[in-house]
């Protein structure tokens, strides 16, 4: 299935974007079928995929983003309970 999605993560704290970025930055990839790009823009991380894939491996990915952003969040408030 030929696709393009973006999923647009708007942040509560915008202090914590370039961690998010920096955490997603491992998914941009140029893949066979298509291809991830994640990056910040104002109080959002916007990542897009683009290309022809099965529609599991889609949600998986994208599953996969918003996962490992929400973690980056909690660790990041963790870290500043501790200072």
């Amino acid at each position: 299935m030929k696709f393009k999605v973006s999923a647009n993560i708007k942040l509560h704290d915008p202090d914590n974007i370039k961690d998010i970025e920096a955490a997603l930055l491992p998914e941009n990839k140029t893949m066979e079928n298509g291809e991830i790009k994640t990056y910040c823009t104002g109080e959002f991380v916007v990542t897009e995929l683009e290309g022809n894939m099965k529609i599991g491996t889609l949600i998986n990915t994208l599953d996969d983003i918003i996962r490992t952003s929400i973690l980056v969040q909690k660790v990041s408030e963790s870290i500043d309970e501790f200072e």
